[in-house]
């Protein structure tokens, strides 16, 4: 689920469905009027047995609905949770028609989500850095059913905290062209297995080679501005030996 923005709550709860036991709570949601508070019940018998192991990954692009079905994964101990702290939206929002015309409507928040320990999936807003009232309860600390500890606040912590790499520019280009793919559909037939397929330093020079045809552009913007400066300034004055030197030290 990471990057996953959400969607429809009903998508959730028929996912949860197949992994969890029938009659567990799913989600619960709260409002101020009484029509608000609603609580989502596992209806079926699961597709998917306990004996089945989960591993959900999540993170900051992770909300909404996929924070629901993290959470309660997560709260019904059916599964680990991996990844980095997921985004915290969890409003349920009603649609109010200002007139008969249609065109016209007022969007307002009514509820919150709430996973099955008590847990609210939305983050605290702030205003001027500061953040605005709410509940300390909804700042503690929770029990999953199997007695673990989890983290209140906002958002879905995740069991095992992974955090992924910075890319390179280099790296990120050569995903957005496909080249890892294209240059292994290029070289499997000089292989009958993967055993064979040994990463030496013959295969890195060949890669190599390989993208540097592709004429890939991997300048940060930094460099990107450093060289429009270079081309600036030396047009101004050329001979500048002073200059030259600097920019070569840069």
């Amino acid at each position: 689920l990471r990057d996953n923005p959400g969607g429809l709550l009903q998508s959730a709860i028929e996912i949860l469905d197949m992994i969890m036991q029938k009659g567990d709570l799913l989600l619960s949601t709260k409002g101020r009027l009484p029509e608000a508070n609603k609580r989502y019940i596992a209806r079926k018998n699961p597709v998917i047995e306990d004996d089945v192991k989960i591993a959900i990954l999540i993170n900051a692009g992770s909300a909404s609905a996929s924070e629901i079905i993290a959470g309660t994964v997560q709260d019904l101990d059916r599964g680990v949770i991996v990844g980095t702290p997921s985004f915290g939206k969890g409003l349920v929002q009603s649609v109010y028609s200002l007139d008969n015309s249609g065109k016209r409507s007022l969007k307002v928040t009514t509820a919150k989500y709430y996973v099955p320990s008590g847990r609210l999936i939305q983050k605290p807003g702030y205003i001027n850095d500061e953040i605005v009232v709410r509940d300390d309860k909804e700042d503690s600390l929770f029990v999953t059913v199997g007695g673990r500890t989890v983290k209140g606040g906002g958002g879905i912590s995740p069991d095992y905290e992974v955090v992924m790499p910075k890319s390179t520019p280099l790296l990120l280009e050569c995903w957005r062209k496909g080249l890892f793919f294209s240059f292994a559909q290029q070289r499997q037939h000089k292989y009958d297995s993967y055993e064979d397929a040994l990463i030496d330093l013959d295969l890195i020079t060949d890669f190599k080679v390989f993208i540097d045809d592709h004429e890939l552009d991997v300048a940060t913007e930094g460099e990107r501005q450093l060289q429009e400066a270079r081309t600036k300034l030396t047009a101004l004055d050329s001979t500048n030996m002073d200059l030259t030197h600097a920019f070569d030290f840069v």
